[in-house]
Formats: C-alpha cells, structure tokens, sequence
C-alpha cells in the first residue's frame, strides 16, 4: 500500500542528513586520527623517555668503567709490584674521590682480595678485608670466563652492607678488579631524570630482577619482572611500547636498551593514564557533536520554512489550476530556482488551459463527424451545410464559407455560406454578391496552404458597399489526395486564429470530405453491383441464346405440324382433337420458355419462396445441350428425394449457367463431362477446410457441378470468387461467373465449396439450406365445366386477334363482352357508360393509354370496379404496385382459358 511522504519532513532530515553526515564522519576520521596521534604520543613520549633514561645511565656508567680501566691500565704496567702498599692508597684516593665508586677491590685467581680502596668512612676495616675468600659472592662465579668489563646484578656489598652493583674488569695475571656502585646512588641519579608522575622508571637486569625500581623495597626484594612482556621482547631484541598486566591491573612499557650493559630500561605507566587524554578528547568531541548537532537541526528547520514557503504558494496555485482556475498565478520569487519553478507553473497552467480547449474542440469535432456519419439520409449539399455550421462553431467563429473548386483546382464552381450569412449582411450593409467578390480564401487557393490573418483587413471599394472591416480570418485548403477540391474559411473569432484552428478545421473538413466520398463511393457501388448483375445477365442469357433458339424452334415445329395435320384431317373430329392437343402443349411449352427466359433477364427478382427446384434444374440441363460443344457430355444425377429450398426461379439459373458455362471452358476444345447432380443431404456437423468453417451443419439441397477439365491450381483458390479475377484470355470471359455465384449463394445463405485438383477436374458444391414450411391442405383441382357468368365485361387490348380471342373465350363462358382496340377510346366510353360494366380487363402494353394508367383513371371515375391487368412482360408492374394501384389480379400472357375462367370468377365470385 502506498503512503504518502512529508516533503517537509523529507527536506528537514535530508537537510540534517546533509550535514550532520558529514560531520560525523569528519568527526569521526578526526576523532579516530588524534586518538591514534594521542596513544603514538604516548608511546613516543615513553620510548623517548626510555631512551634518555638509557643514554643517561650509559654515560652514568661510563665514568666508573673508565676509573676501572684506568687502574687496569696501571696494574698492567710493569712498574708496579705487588704487594705495595701504595697501591691501596691509590686505590682508596680513587674510591674516596670518585662520585661513583663506593669501594675498589683487586682480587686474585683464588678470588681473595689482594688490594682495595676504601672511602674514608670505611678505611679503618681495611685490614679485615685484605686477604678474605670472596668466591662464595654468586657474582664472581664463572668470572674466569670473563670476557671485557661486567656488570653484575645487584647484591649487599660487604663493606657498607648496602645493596651495591659491581663492575668486574679482569687484568693480567689473573686479577680482576671490582668497582662497587651503591645503589642508592643510582637511584639518585635515575630518580632526578624522571619528573613525569604518571609513569615510573624501571631497569631491569639480564635475569628480570629490577636494578632500579622507585619502590626500593623490591630492588631489595629481587622481585622478578622477567614474565612482563616488555621485558620479554626487549630480550629478543625488540624495543618499543607494549602492554602488560600486573596483579591484573594493565600497563604500558616502553623499553629502551643500556649499550654499556645488558640491562634494559622500562617506562611504565598505567594504561588508564595513557587513556586519560583520549578519554577527555572523547568527552570535548562529544560536547561539540551535540551542540553541533543542536546548531544543525535548528539551521535545518529554519531553511526549511524559508525554502518551504514559496512551494506553500505554488501548492495552493496549482490546487487553484486543478480546481478550473487557469488565471491563477504565482507572484515572483526571490530565489533564481523557485522563480523558474514559477515561470514554468505559469506556462503549464496556459499549456493546459490550451489543451482543455483543444480537448472541448476535438471532443466537439469528434461528435460532430459521428453526426456527420450518422446523416446518411442527407444530400451533398445538406452535408456541407451541416459540416459548415459545425466549422464555424469549432473555431468560434462569426461566420464562415466552403468554395467548391472546379477540375483546373482556380475557379469556385459555387460556395456554401453559414446560415446566419443574412444577419452579417445586414450588419455591415451588404449584399452576398458584394461578399463573394471580396475574394475571401483566394490566398488559399493560389498558395495551396492554410492562411492565418489576424489582422485587420478592410474589404470594399465596390462601387454602393461601404465597405467591411474583417478582424481575424482563417482559410484552409481541403484535398483529395494530391488534388485541391475545396476550401473552407471561418471570420473573426473574438481571440486569434492559430495553427490549432488550422489543423482542427483542416482534420474537421478533411474527415467529412472523406465521408462525403464514402457515401458516394457506396452509391456508385451499388449502381456498380445491379450494372454488374445486368451484365452477368446479358452474358447467361448469350450462353442460352443457342439452347432457347433450339428449343423453341422444336415447340413450332410442334404447333405448326400439328396445326396442318389438323386442317388435312378437318372431317377427322378425333384426330383433330389429338392435333389440337399436341398444339396446346405446344403452347404451354412455349409459354414457359418465355416465362424462363424473362425470370432470368429480370432485373428485380420475383420474390423469394419456397420453391422445388428440381424441375429448374432439368430444364436448365435441357438448355445447356443445345448450348454446349458436343464433344463434352453432359450428365445429370437429380435424386427423386427432394425439400423445397428459399429462392426464385432466376437465380437457380444463374447459378447452374454461371456454374455450367465456367465448367466447359475448363474442358476447352478437347473431349469431356459435365456432371450436374443434385440430392438432398443432412449434415450432422459442421464442415471446416483448413481450419475454416464452410459449411454449418443442418439440412440442404446439394448442387453439384463437376468437370474433367485441368483443374484449378491451390494458391488461386481463395481468389476464384473475387470480381473479374480470371485466368482465361480476356475474349474468353469477363470473370464475373463465379463472383455471382458467391454473391446469390450468400443471398439465399447457402454454402459454395471448392474441390479441384490439378489435371483431374473441378467440382462445386452449393449448399441451399431447406426451406422450413408448414403443411398445406391438398389443392382443390377443377374438374368437369369451366365456372361462367352473365356479367358484363369491357375488354381492351391494341392486339386485335388477342383481343378476338380472349372475348370468344369470355363469351363461351357467358359473359357478354365489349372490345376496344384503342385505350383512349375506352376511356371516353366508360366515361360516358361505365355503369354498365362489372369487370374490366385490360392489356398493359398500349401505344395511346398504358394498362396502369388506364386504370387509374377509370378508378378515378369508378373506384369499385374489378380490374384484370394483362401482361407480356414490364419491369415496371408487379403485384405490389397493382395493389397500391387499386388493381385486382395481373396475369401473365399468355393465358388459358383454364386461367382466365377461374380469375373471372374469383373476382367477380362464385355463384
């Protein structure tokens, strides 16, 4: 879940952040850095100390090593001999003037003493010490082994009894000569160089036991150091500062080797008193981190308001922009960056106060064309209107104008004015012709591009105008393609026109531009497809032609034969009976050919039904053998089993002609067959081809048109039904065929499907879904008589032996019947008679009155009358609008007396 932060928050601790961060660390780096400068202090200040400790005992120690080598340089001499009691005085005058030496010995191999030198506080033992076996003091033992001058541990001398430090020098002869040093003299000496109170001065011997410790007591105790670390490392060698533990309180030591010895000089100071300075820095950084801490945090939150307050104002700004308020405004800041932050505010909320407004004129522009769409029922000339209006309230415009241009893309054929075009007229004192020759959106037309003027431009100097005064105007060129078909323009908007208004007018006309084309391009394209069904028509009905011809030749040589036979065989009533049949049938052969050929050639359809097309189909198979090359045989397999299918007797034509005709061209010159076959089929499920439904399941009539021709190749397959897609030479065929075919199947909302491979033949298959139909009772068949009547009948018809005809059969039926061969004067009669009549029959066609407006006007003058209309063949009469004409029945020519009869009396009724 997302939570919102604090900028002020955010800004105060990244503001601390900032700066105490670094701090600390500079703090820290600082800190860790002296605290390591405060101990290396420490430990140099120690080392150093050490060391002045060692050069000072070494020359300390120098001056009683060089009296001693002074008096080994004397007993070398061959001058002296021994025993000479000047020697002891020598001796006691070094010892008694020495700041060093507390007594002189010499002793001899047996380790007695031979000679000594004595202060003057101890020389009246002199003799007691002359003579005496020292060798049981443990510093002479080993002394044989003697190599340059010793200096030996300390132990309790034997003349003052004090703890003392011997120098052994050996000289010729086997003596050695032993300089003793009270300790307590060193002390002194060592004490005077070490003023510091927190450290101490130790010396330790080679052993570890101290030869100088400020505690006396553990000289004189032999207390051993020879465990403490820095005594153990100075043994190897190593000085520096160590620490070590003593009865478990630490310390450090820092040592320092003296040349003339193998003593070893340790500093010592408590651990906590080294610390002690890092502890007081420790304590003074701390003091500082929390003021300066405090100092950061009230700095923090004092910037913080300061920079925080202009981001106060542009809040409440940008809550007015939120709120619609796009005037709102941020005064200027003092601060170069918020005064940018500002600038930019500004241009942001005029930005999105522009694109509000753009977004309201798309929105406005968007609606506009979906009405413009939606308007199909209008006219050109409404659309424009319409559009123009919409134009003009887009770019909040006062008026506007569209100039139609002509082919040379200069002249104005004519110009469509917004409606209030009147008002503005009146307005400034205007006439429309005036306006017009102001020459508006010419600039356009020359320069082919949108032209943008808000200036002032006065208009006038036509001779009784007083002349405009246009403040803004915007013209754009509309085209079509590449090619200037128009151009729109729209005057003074209350605020400038600019390159928005231009590209919204210029898209608002543009997309209503290409609706108009649209809806032209469907109105072409339907005049396109009856063209197209016309022309197919004309093409099935020249493939007919030869078969029709052939037909209907054998049907008059039927009624001519048998009309001659029945003239030779006049006093032969029964075989003219059998002659006269034969001529009746004849007849009615005839008279379905003629019905065939005017199904198929009609334009309109006669209306679809269910219909048993099995007959349909033998009949076309019938024409097609008149119209086929005899080399292709045609074979038919039409099953006995059969449902009605929705359709009309044409388009099964067209499809088994179109199918036909497509079929035999594939066979070409050469021998082949022609299968047609249709039966009845149910499909218990859908049938797909390459994952393509075909066919859904259900109940069909199939119709199967199969050829032996060369077959079509699998990538034209899907093409084959595509408009004037063909692979033959173009005399061949126009590729219509099979595009019909599509466009009936699809109609009647059947299925087409394709099996073709190449070099074996071809075979369509069309699915006629079956007709759902409710049974019907059993048709009533009229035997015995014909019905007849007494009612009076006008009969008319320009055709003299029709007319003849039809009236003799009327009044074998008992009608009285009235014949007029000229439709005006039928009209004039029943003017003047037409009460005498119960029925009017008449033809359609008529040179002087057609049928139906004929009809009309006797209606005018006697709605009631019954009216039959009689026709060959007329595109424009069918049963709806006999209906809506007021007519009773039309009848097909031509017509039987079977026909006639019933018509008569189911119009005038049976009695």
């Amino acid at each position: 879940m997302y939570t919102s932060k604090s900028f002020r928050r955010t800004l105060l601790l990244g503001f601390i952040i900032a700066v105490f961060v670094p701090l600390i660390c500079l703090g820290f780096i600082s800190y860790s850095y002296l605290g390591h400068k405060v101990e290396e202090f420490a430990n140099q200040r120690n080392e150093l100390l050490a060391e002045t400790v060692a050069t000072d005992m070494s020359s300390y120690l120098r001056h009683p090593l060089t009296v001693v080598q002074q008096i080994a340089i004397m007993f070398d001499s061959e001058s002296l001999f021994f025993p000479n009691p000047e020697i002891d005085r020598v001796l006691s005058s070094i010892a008694r003037e020495s700041d060093f030496l507390e007594s002189v010995y010499v002793i001899d191999a047996e380790k007695r003493i031979v000679n000594i030198g004595l202060d003057l506080q101890y020389s009246e033992v002199v003799d007691n010490y002359l003579g005496m076996d020292i060798s049981s003091l443990s510093v002479l033992k080993n002394i044989e082994y003697l190599q340059g001058p010793f200096w030996s541990n300390s132990f309790l001398s034997p003349v003052s009894g004090e703890k003392s430090i011997a120098l052994i020098y050996a000289v010729d002869g086997g003596k050695y000569i032993i300089g003793l040093i009270n300790i307590e003299d060193l002390h002194s000496f060592v004490a005077a160089r070490s003023q510091r109170k927190d450290t101490s001065i130790i010396i330790l011997d080679d052993n570890g036991n101290p030869v100088f410790n400020p505690q006396l007591e553990m000289v004189e105790l032999q207390h051993s150091l020879a465990n403490i670390s820095p005594y153990q490392q100075g043994q190897m060698g190593k000085f520096g500062t160590y620490e070590f533990a003593v009865n478990s309180k630490p310390y450090l030591g820092s040592t320092a080797n003296i040349a003339e010895t193998k003593w070893l000089v340790v500093v010592v100071q408590s651990l906590d008193m080294a610390k002690a300075p890092l502890r007081n820095m420790t304590r003074g950084f701390a003091f500082a981190v929390f003021f300066s801490v405090l100092f950061v945090v009230i700095l923090a939150i004092r910037q913080s308001r300061r920079l925080l307050r202009p981001l106060n104002d542009l809040q409440k700004n940008i809550q007015a922009v939120a709120e619609g308020d796009y005037q709102a405004d941020i005064s200027r800041q003092s601060y170069e960056e918020f005064e940018e932050v500002a600038t930019h505010f500004r241009h942001m909320a005029s930005a999105i106060e522009r694109r509000e407004q753009l977004l309201e004129i798309n929105e406005e522009r968007l609606v506009s064309l979906l009405e413009v769409h939606n308007l199909k029922e209008l006219s050109e000339s409404e659309l424009l209107q319409f559009a123009l209006e919409q134009a003009v309230s887009l770019t909040r415009s006062e008026i506007g104008y569209l100039h139609m241009l002509a082919e040379d893309e200069k002249s104005i054929t004519f110009t469509v004015w917004s409606q209030n075009i009147d008002q503005f007229c009146r307005k400034n004192d205007l006439s429309l012709q005036m306006l017009s020759d102001f020459g508006l959106g010419k600039s356009s037309i020359n320069e082919r591009k949108s032209i943008i003027k808000n200036a002032q431009t006065a208009y006038g100097g036509i001779e009784g105008s007083s002349g405009i005064m246009v403040a803004r105007q915007l013209s754009v060129p509309i085209f079509d393609g590449a090619k200037i078909v128009a151009v729109v323009g729209v005057l003074n908007k209350q605020s400038i026109y600019d390159k928005t208004d231009a590209r919204q007018l210029s898209l608002y006309f543009n997309h209503t531009w290409d609706i108009l084309q649209q809806k032209r391009y469907e109105k072409d394209r339907s005049r396109m497809a009856e063209q197209l069904a016309h022309a197919q028509r004309l093409e099935a009905i020249g493939t007919l032609a030869a078969g029709i011809a052939h037909d209907f030749n054998n049907v008059l040589m039927v009624i001519l034969g048998n009309a001659e036979l029945a003239k030779d065989n006049i006093d032969r009533p029964e075989r003219i009976r059998q002659d006269l049949d034969q001529i009746y049938q004849g007849a009615l052969r005839a008279r379905d050919l003629v019905n065939q050929i005017l199904a198929f050639s009609r334009d309109k359809a006669e209306g679809l039904r269910p219909l048993d097309i099995r007959p349909i189909v033998k009949e076309a198979v019938k024409l097609l053998r008149a119209s086929i090359p005899t080399n292709i045989e045609i074979r038919q397999n039409i099953d006995a089993k059969s449902q009605p299918v929705i359709s009309e007797p044409g388009q099964i034509n067209q499809l088994i002609m179109n199918l036909a005709t497509n079929a035999y061209q594939a066979m070409g010159s050469g021998e082949g067959a022609l299968e047609i076959s249709l039966r009845f089929v149910r499909l218990d499920r859908d049938l797909y081809k390459k994952d393509k439904l075909t066919v859904q399941a259900g109940e069909y009539m199939e119709l199967t048109v199969r050829d032996t021709g060369s077959g079509i190749p699998e990538d034209m397959i899907e093409r084959i039904f595509e408009p004037y897609f063909t692979t033959r030479e173009k005399e061949q065929g126009t590729g219509l065929g099979l595009a019909v075919v599509h466009g009936v199947v699809k109609s009647l909302k059947g299925a087409v499907t394709v099996e073709s491979q190449l070099g074996a033949g071809t075979a369509f298959k069309v699915f006629l879904p079956v007709a759902q139909t409710v049974s019907q009772t059993e048709e009533q068949i009229v035997t015995g008589n014909l019905p007849g009547g007494n009612e009076r009948v006008l009969y008319v018809d320009d055709d003299e032996s029709v007319a003849l005809v039809n009236s003799r059969i009327l009044e074998s039926l008992g009608y009285s019947v009235t014949v007029f061969l000229s439709s005006r004067e039928a009209y004039a009669h029943f003017s003047k008679s037409g009460d005498r009549y119960d029925l009017v029959i008449t033809d359609m066609a008529m040179p002087e009155i057609t049928g139906d407006v004929f009809s009309e006007k006797i209606l005018e003058i006697r709605e009631d009358i019954p009216i039959i209309l009689l026709t060959g063949y007329s595109e424009s009469m069918d049963e709806n609008r006999a209906k809506h004409l007021g007519i009773a029945e039309v009848l097909m020519k031509p017509i039987t007396k079977f026909d006639l009869a019933l018509t008569v009396r189911k119009i005038l009724g049976f009695s």
